[in-house]
């Protein structure tokens, strides 16, 4: 998720809002309970990865089962350390 959010970011979302609108960003559950982050588009429909890691993939939809936890809304940063006088 790094090309969005920076590394070490907690994101919040909306479980209760799980339509999937191009361009927006959700967090999903693969079949094997792997929990991603990913941003829906259409024609195809598909979710794309949100990292630089190239490990992380594109999964068209339909393609395996999925269940949408909710869609991100918001991120938070922790604040950077303080420097010493």
């Amino acid at each position: 998720m790094d090309l969005i959010v920076p590394d070490g970011a907690s994101i919040v979302i909306d479980p209760d809002d799980t339509a999937l609108w191009p361009g927006k960003r959700y967090v999903i559950m693969t079949a094997d309970g792997d929990k991603t982050f990913k941003e829906f588009q259409a024609d195809p429909a598909r979710l794309i990865p949100c990292s630089s890691n190239s490990a992380h993939r594109e999964i068209a939809l339909g393609s395996e089962p999925i269940k949408i936890l909710g869609r991100v809304f918001s991120y938070t940063t922790r604040d950077a350390p303080r420097r010493k006088p």
